[in-house]
């Protein structure tokens, strides 16, 4: 596929087409953090106001998710499908759509998490402050033993077995299933 979506400061969301980026009308002026989608027309943008931004094909709409405050900043968004979609953010803080509705998630921790990403509904990883590494089970956020104590600020991976997560320092760390170690750089 050739579309892109592409999120940045002053509320700016483009979209590639293969031919020419097109600026998207939203609702914001604020900063996006991140932005994923599964789809052209099933797109989602985190901003730095707090809102969850989703894109059906026309517009970035903000998506309602109460209760929000100061404390639900949102820094990352990532899904398994467009009925499985997670952001985090500020003070451990998730927020989760199951396809109809937002709802708030504490995954145990108060620390800012700055990256998620979501395999499928039963394996999410999420990480941020002090080398904190999340993941989600289906049912609930469990704390996972870290390696180090830097700062983690992204997490992707190819299955639940193969994670990769980095950070401060030139931190490179690996998922194997059973424990994340250290990757000399």
């Amino acid at each position: 596929s050739r579309s892109v979506f592409a999120a940045g400061d002053d509320g700016t969301l483009v979209f590639w087409d293969g031919y020419r980026w097109t600026l998207l009308p939203q609702e914001t002026s604020n900063a996006f953090s991140a932005v994923w989608g599964s789809g052209r027309n099933d797109v989602y943008a985190v901003a730095s106001n707090g809102g969850i931004y989703h894109h059906r094909g026309f517009s970035f709409l903000r998506q309602p998710v109460q209760p929000m405050s100061a404390n639900h900043l949102m820094t990352d968004v990532s899904g398994s499908s467009g009925s499985d979609v997670w952001a985090v953010g500020w003070l451990g803080w998730a927020a989760h759509y199951d396809g109809a509705a937002w709802t708030w998630a504490h995954t145990g921790v108060v620390r800012h998490l700055w990256s998620v990403w979501a395999h499928s509904p039963t394996d999410v990883f999420a990480v941020g402050e002090q080398g904190t590494l999340l993941h989600y089970d289906g049912l609930a956020w469990s704390t996972m033993p870290s390696p180090t104590s830097e700062g983690l600020e992204a997490v992707w991976g190819t299955s639940p077995v193969d994670v990769w997560a980095v950070g401060l320092w030139d931190t490179v760390l690996h998922y194997d299933g059973f424990d994340w170690t250290p990757v000399n750089t």
